[in-house]
C-alpha cells in the first residue's frame, strides 16, 4: 500500500525515543480522527453519510479513546461512540440494520411525512423544539383528543392536538386552570413493526482515513529518518 510503513520489531523492546513520538502521534491524530468525525458527518440534515445533528448529544459523544495504550507488537488507539443509539448509525458501508420495538408493539416515529411533497411543519411545531429536541414521545402525556388513523399509504399514524391550559371561572367565583386541546389536530407519530436503516458512518473509511494521516505523521515526524541515521536508535 502507498501509505504503509512497516517498523519491524517488539515495541515493548523499542527505544524509548521511538514510543514516545509514536504514542505522541497515536494521541494528536485520534483526537483529529475526533475533530474530522465531529464535522464530517454531523450537519443540519441527514443525508449520505451525514447526520441530522438536531440536539448535539451523539456528535459530543463522539470522542477519542485516551491515552493509547502499548500492547506488545502495538499501539492501540480508537474512537468511540458514547451514546447507546449510535449502533443505528455506524457500520458498513452498504447494509442497513432493522429496528424493532423492545418492551411496545409499535415503533413511535415523529412524523415527517408520507411524500417529498407533504407539508409537516405543523407537526414539527408541536413535537420538536426550536433547537430541534423532541418534546416528549407518544405516551409522554403532552397530547391531546389523541386517535390513530390509517394513511392512504397504508400507515397508522397518531393524530393530535398540544395539550394546554386554560383559566375558567367557577360557579362561587373562583378561577381554576383547566387542560385541553390547543390548537388544530396533526399528525404527530408514524406507528411502524420495524424500520429499516441505512448506516451512514462506515468504520473501515474512518479507519482509512486514521491511517494515512498516521502514516504520513510518521514520515513527517522524522522517525524514518531517525531511525536509518541511528538518532533513535537508543
Amino acid at each position: 500500500m502507498a501509505n504503509e510503513v512497516i517498523l519491524k520489531g517488539d515495541l515493548d523492546k523499542a527505544p524509548d525515543k521511538i514510543l514516545r513520538r509514536l504514542t505522541d502521534l497515536m494521541k494528536r491524530d485520534t483526537v483529529e480522527l475526533q475533530r474530522y468525525v465531529r464535522k464530517r458527518h454531523f450537519g443540519s440534515f441527514t443525508a449520505g453519510d451525514m447526520l441530522h445533528n438536531r440536539t448535539g448529544q451523539l456528535r459530543n459523544a463522539v470522542r477519542a479513546m485516551l491515552p493509547p495504550q502499548i500492547m506488545g507488537m502495538q499501539i492501540r488507539g480508537g474512537l468511540m461512540f458514547g451514546k447507546i443509539y449510535a449502533f443505528a448509525h455506524v457500520g458498513p458501508r452498504g447494509q442497513k440494520i432493522t429496528i424493532r420495538p423492545k418492551r411496545k408493539k409499535w415503533l413511535t416515529i415523529p412524523f415527517k411525512g408520507e411524500s417529498a411533497t407533504q407539508d409537516f411543519s405543523a407537526s414539527q411545531k408541536i413535537l420538536f423544539t426550536r433547537a430541534g429536541q423532541l418534546r416528549g414521545g407518544a405516551l409522554s402525556g403532552m397530547f391531546s383528543n389523541t386517535f390513530f388513523k390509517k394513511s392512504k399509504a397504508g400507515n397508522l399514524i397518531l393524530f393530535g392536538q398540544k395539550k394546554g391550559t386554560k383559566t375558567m371561572k367557577t360557579s362561587q367565583g373562583g378561577k381554576i386552570k383547566v387542560q385541553q386541546g390547543v390548537g388544530k389536530i396533526v399528525p404527530l407519530f408514524l406507528l411502524k413493526k420495524q424500520v429499516r436503516i441505512r448506516y451512514r458512518i462506515h468504520p473501515l473509511d474512518l479507519f482509512k482515513w486514521f491511517m494515512k494521516k498516521y502514516t504520513d505523521d510518521i514520515r513527517g515526524g522524522g522517525i524514518i529518518k531517525g531511525l536509518e541515521s541511528g538518532e533513535l536508535s537508543n
